[in-house]
């Protein structure tokens, strides 16, 4: 159907990728509804309709539209984000050599009034500052669930006046988000409210300095890690803390060999979160030299939903994409489908946020994404490029997949941005395929998948018996 003129359109598929605990299979689904698309070149006013299905239906033939050539040409060139360096972080001292911290007093702020500005920017995401330190791999044990028939389809979801669920951070104009539906953000951002003034700068201090963190496991000898960078006074410092089992949590520790930041860790735990009792959700709770820090860590399968532009002409990039998705729909018998979007994110409570997308191929293809998990006000509207990334394991608790799987298909991508983000691992990204003038769009709108886990009354109870630290 045709709205208004002058209007490209836009086809809808919806895709269901799952892993059961016997292996892997496929239940690939559209519904076949086709939903019109903003003009070329959507901004942030690119929406998703609300779709009226109370379940998902059965999966009828999509019907793929002649193309017709693209009007515009790609949106902002992604580029790999640098770490921006505004000087020490709010109250820490700067007596000091650059690069240097680790006085107890360092998170201190002399005047607690200005140190609490809502306003402070945080530097952006970085690419990929860590090291490659071999033999991780993800901690999925059991393996991730299958999304419900009547939660969380990708094709469901409706951005329109959502407001996101925000971190308490904020970088620049933009705003970090959680990324999972189970209460967990707001609970832990209303933990600090419970401590002393200075305690409650000091701690936002530290969440403000934390960059990156990734949770890993060592295939070798099972050993569950988490590797943080800090922002020291403009230089980034690696700090590794390492997991044992100790009763219902598993207490941190400090890898010393592998840290070379010099702030004084004082303990920590971290709390693994499933009912069925793998830890793809989890959250850790730290202190460094009197401040405490909680990181909120997930792992899921994403169900999918793609829409995209009808009508392109010569645009191979484009044609390639959108036979994976025909293919997809249509349970084609061909190894060029999508066989899983595995997502993996970490939330600093006050701090920052960034998700890892893995979405690959029964051909052996692969695309990563980092994406800074942003929202540009109170509602979900953003536009926040992404960064494409050759292997995700560097930052993320995803395997790696870098010397196995080509880059041919991500190579035809040639700009991301994140569009909607409603802080409850729902979003939607804008893929430009091309350049101009022949650039055409593809729109994927992902609904992470939300295993039963611990309830916010079984998480306080908990954190009533932790000892303090």
């Amino acid at each position: 159907m045709k709205i208004g003129t002058n209007k490209a359109l836009m086809i809808s598929v919806s895709l269901l990728l799952t892993l059961s605990s016997c292996g892997k299979s496929k239940d690939l689904k559209t519904d076949g509804a086709t939903s019109p698309a903003p003009t070329a070149e959507p901004a942030t006013k690119d929406k998703t309709p609300a779709q009226t299905a109370e379940k998902t239906p059965e999966p009828p033939k999509p019907t793929v539209q002649v193309p017709s050539p693209a009007s515009t040409g790609p949106g902002n060139v992604t580029g790999t984000p640098e770490i921006f360096r505004e000087g020490p972080f709010s109250g820490q001292q700067t007596n000091q050599q650059p690069g240097q911290v680790g006085n107890r007093n360092n998170l201190i702020p002399t005047t607690p009034e200005s140190s609490m500005n809502e306003n402070e920017v945080l530097p952006p995401l970085p690419a990929s500052p860590f090291q490659n330190q071999g033999g991780q791999t993800n901690v999925i044990n059991p393996p991730l669930n299958v999304v419900s028939e009547t939660e969380g389809r990708a094709y469901q979801v409706d951005f329109t006046n959502q407001i996101a669920v925000k971190t308490g951070g904020q970088s620049k104009e933009l705003f970090y988000t959680s990324a999972g539906r189970d209460g967990l953000m707001e609970e832990f951002k209303g933990y600090n409210t419970k401590v002393a003034k200075e305690q409650q700068v000091i701690n936002q201090n530290l969440a403000k300095a934390v960059v990156t963190a990734k949770l890993t496991r060592q295939t070798s000898n099972g050993e569950v890690a988490i590797t943080m960078s800090f922002d020291e006074g403009g230089t980034v410092k690696i700090y590794k803390v390492k997991a044992a089992s100790e009763g219902d949590l598993m207490r941190l520790s400090l890898n010393r060999a592998a840290t070379t930041g010099e702030m004084e860790f004082q303990g920590g735990f971290l709390k693994c979160l499933d009912l069925d009792g793998g830890c793809e959700n989890a959250y850790a709770k730290m202190k460094f030299s009197g401040g405490y820090t909680r990181l909120i860590f997930r792992n899921s399968l994403s169900d999918m939903h793609f829409q995209y532009q009808e009508n392109v002409r010569g645009n191979s990039g484009f044609d390639m994409f959108m036979n994976y998705i025909t293919n997809s729909a249509n349970s084609v018998s061909t190894s060029q489908t999508f066989d899983s979007l595995q997502m993996s994110s970490y939330e600093v409570v006050n701090g920052r946020a960034g998700m890892g997308a893995l979405l690959t191929t029964n051909d052996k293809e692969m695309i990563g994404l980092s994406i800074p998990l942003v929202v540009s006000s109170q509602n979900s509207e953003v536009n926040a490029p992404v960064a494409k990334l050759n292997d995700l394991a560097l930052n993320y608790d995803l395997s790696s997949q870098a010397s196995s799987y080509s880059q041919r298909l991500s190579k035809q991508i040639s700009n991301v941005n994140l569009t909607f983000n409603n802080g409850l691992g729902q979003l939607k990204l804008k893929l430009t395929l091309g350049t101009a003038p022949s650039a055409a769009s593809i729109w994927l709108v992902a609904s992470r998948v939300q295993k039963p886990t611990m309830s916010l009354q079984d998480v306080r109870t908990f954190e009533s018996k932790v000892k303090n630290f």
